[in-house]
């Protein structure tokens, strides 16, 4: 059986960047959104020649790397 596209994993990553650069990621915590946006560079680039597997898990990584930079440049509440 062949793949399918991580159009989902894809789809979750840019939105996960998208929300960590909302929380104001670039000032606060850019190393790990370079991280994030690094890696769904490369599951793109997997995606483009078909890499599906690699994609997906490079996707996957993007988002959870994303989801480290939104909680990174959200302020503290605890004292």
């Amino acid at each position: 059986a062949c793949a399918a596209a991580p159009v989902q994993e894809m789809s979750n990553a840019r939105q996960a960047i998208s929300a960590a650069r909302s929380a104001g990621a670039d000032q606060r915590a850019p190393d790990a959104l370079q991280k994030a946006e690094g890696l769904l560079k490369k599951a793109e680039e997997d995606l483009s020649v078909g890499e599906y597997t690699k994609a997906r898990n490079n996707a996957a990584a993007a988002r959870d790397q994303a989801m480290k930079a939104r909680t990174e440049a959200q302020p503290q509440t605890q004292p």
